[in-house]
């Protein structure tokens, strides 16, 4: 499960969340390939 809107919530810096938004894509990106 990706938790990209649950972090959202604690990030107030638009910087943070850009670079947390790449860091979660890959990993919930991972994620789903490994469940196929």
């Amino acid at each position: 499960i990706c938790v990209v809107t649950l972090i959202r919530g604690f990030i107030d810096s638009e910087d943070d969340l850009k670079d947390l938004d790449k860091l979660l894509k890959i990993k919930c990106d991972v994620e789903v390939a490994q469940k196929r």
